[in-house]
């Protein structure tokens, strides 16, 4: 490389002296001009020659090795972007998970009989976010933003019982999960959280 890049600077530097010579031998003419633009032009090409050659492929790849190493292989270009992509398919369903538990659990909380919610979401193995299972885990009771009331107990052997999940809390659960995302009942599974 050190090599080529020599040669290619000796060349400039005669092509430079051969035109100053030429200047010189010439008397103050119009012919003069005319030599002048020739001879620069013939710097231009020695200057542009080897990008010339890099353009039209007449290096091979050892010959330039700056240029062959930092140049990628096309099987490695399409290895790094399918890796790209598939990154950005694990990511975004991970969003889509994130953001559709979320507005699940806004909605378990807004019916009467759910203190508290979590969901969590299956997701098909095939391209795309299809929605194999949702599991919603509830807390049965009154939702902390009603202001619920503490059940009072008089007495010293008193107990208050387990709240439990009522079967018109679970079925309104799914119906309003299976409605506005267009699910079977089957997919939809209501567990107790406490």
């Amino acid at each position: 490389m050190v090599a080529i890049i020599t040669g290619w600077i000796k060349n400039i530097i005669l092509i430079v002296l051969f035109a100053s010579f030429m200047e010189l031998l010439l008397p103050n003419s119009s012919l003069q001009r005319f030599v002048r633009v020739i001879m620069g032009l013939l710097i231009m090409l020695a200057i542009l020659n080897p990008v010339i050659d890099v353009v039209q492929g007449n290096w091979l790849d050892g010959e330039v090795p700056t240029l062959s190493a930092s140049m990628p292989k096309q099987a490695e270009i399409v290895r790094t972007a399918q890796e790209a992509a598939s990154d950005r398919e694990r990511i975004a369903r991970d969003i889509y998970k994130r953001d559709l538990s979320k507005q699940i659990r806004a909605l378990v909380m807004a019916i009467d009989g759910v203190a508290d919610s979590r969901v969590s979401i299956e997701l098909s193995s095939r391209a795309g976010a299809v929605l194999e299972k949702i599991t919603v885990y509830v807390k049965p009771g009154q939702s902390s933003n009603i202001g619920s009331v503490e059940i009072v107990k008089i007495g010293k052997n008193a107990e208050h019982p387990e709240l439990e999940l009522k079967d018109t809390v679970v079925q309104k659960i799914k119906i309003t999960i299976t409605e506005l995302y267009q699910l079977r009942n089957d997919q939809i599974d209501i567990k107790t959280w406490n």
